[in-house]
């Protein structure tokens, strides 16, 4: 009655969970399944919790993902007893059938000597089969790397000059700007290293890591067949031999990223060292926009009282007579730009900034020699817009 009542409530739950969602269902069911309820069991057949298992996958179009592989004997079982050293396989993990395709793998692992249990950790490898269009592949280059480096810089700008050709003045001017974005989406694609691909570095099969999980593995057995000090003492010392390596490797890695961020041009250090600093603490970007509150009504008297604390309330003033506004002459040119101006704001342009439609980088317009093609290109184009007020398309 009990086991009923179980898969009851399992079934309720299941219901609840929309039809067209991934649903995995992980535990001990303490069932055993046989070849005439499932492909590839440990049993040779159904005991009674087991047919009420089946009665549960029948129902709802489930499957037991780790009986749908061929695995040898020995990948079968999940559950050891400790008394009678029994194998049996009572650990399943449900999906639905519609998804089998995105289930790559499933089988249980040897963990007594980690997890101290009598179960098999039992798990599973998705891939989600979605049908959605592939995105389209970005180059994403690695302008830090062109900024640090004066041998990609002048290769860049001879690529540049030597695929744009200059046009005569009377040429459009439009054309001639196309002309040299399209130079530097050449140069670009020549030139520039794309960005390496972060992965997520693990530890688990670090030679190092490998060979201390061995000995933390031989001395586990032998305190299993022994129980004696000796022993005891091994798997003590094993252990924090294991944990020692992993603060090794986890100092060494913290080393790597603080020499990365050393060898970095002065005005990229920055950025980049609050990058290995919220890598090392785990903090990640704070989530903006949400204002507090549990209703529309609380969030409009949050942002009520957050102006008027920030405001405060209206001065008490004499009424006072209207005065004259005087404006000061600004010293502001309205001439065409001038050699000189470009070059300034060219000082002023900050690296690691996102490029403009043209997608050329500042990396590109502070560290290149192309003043010369840019400015023969910009001075007909801004002459054009500033004394006739036409903007080129």
């Amino acid at each position: 009655e009990e086991a009923e009542a179980f898969y009851e409530k399992v079934g309720e739950i299941i219901r609840d969970v929309p039809a067209h969602n991934f649903l995995a269902v992980l535990g001990d069911f303490n069932d055993r399944l046989g070849p005439e309820d499932a492909l590839y069991t440990y049993h040779g057949e159904t005991n009674h919790n087991g047919k009420l298992l089946v009665d549960l996958l029948t129902e709802h179009d489930l499957l037991a993902a780790n009986t749908q592989f061929r695995k040898k004997r020995g990948k079968r079982w999940t559950f050891l007893d400790r008394c009678t050293r029994a194998k049996r396989q009572l650990d399943y993990i449900l999906v639905r059938k519609k998804w089998r395709n995105s289930v790559l793998n499933a089988e249980p692992y040897h963990t007594f000597c980690t997890v101290g249990s009598d179960h098999r950790v039992v798990s599973m490898r998705v891939r989600l089969s979605l049908r959605v269009p592939k995105p389209i592949h970005k180059v994403r280059y690695d302008w830090k790397l062109f900024s640090a480096s004066d041998e990609l810089q002048k290769q860049y700008t001879v690529e540049v000059k030597n695929r744009f050709e200059v046009l005569e003045i009377e040429e459009d001017a439009n054309e001639r700007y196309q002309s040299f974005v399209e130079a530097n989406r050449q140069a670009m694609e020549s030139c520039v290293p794309e960005k390496e691909k972060k992965k997520c570095k693990s530890f688990l099969r670090h030679p190092e890591i490998v060979r201390a999980r061995e000995m933390v593995e031989t001395a586990s057995k032998s305190v299993n067949a022994t129980s004696d000090f000796k022993a005891t003492q091994n798997l003590k010392e094993a252990k924090t031999l294991l944990y020692n390596t992993y603060d090794q490797l986890k100092e060494q890695e913290i080393k790597e990223k603080i020499h990365r961020v050393e060898n970095l041009p002065d005005d990229s250090r920055y950025g980049e060292a609050w990058v290995v600093i919220n890598e090392i603490t785990g903090r990640k970007k704070t989530i903006e926009g949400q204002v507090a509150g549990a209703s529309p009504e609380e969030r409009v008297k949050t942002w009520y009282n957050h102006f008027q604390n920030l405001l405060g309330s209206t001065p008490e003033t004499e009424e006072l007579e209207d005065v004259d506004m005087i404006l000061a002459e600004g010293n502001i040119s309205d001439d065409p730009f001038s050699p000189e101006e470009y070059i300034k704001v060219k000082i002023s342009l900050k690296q690691g900034k996102s490029s403009g439609p043209d997608e050329i980088p500042p990396e590109v317009l502070k560290n290149c020699d192309l003043d010369n093609i840019i400015l023969d290109i910009c001075f007909p184009m801004t002459r054009k817009i500033l004394r006739p007020g036409v903007v080129p398309s």
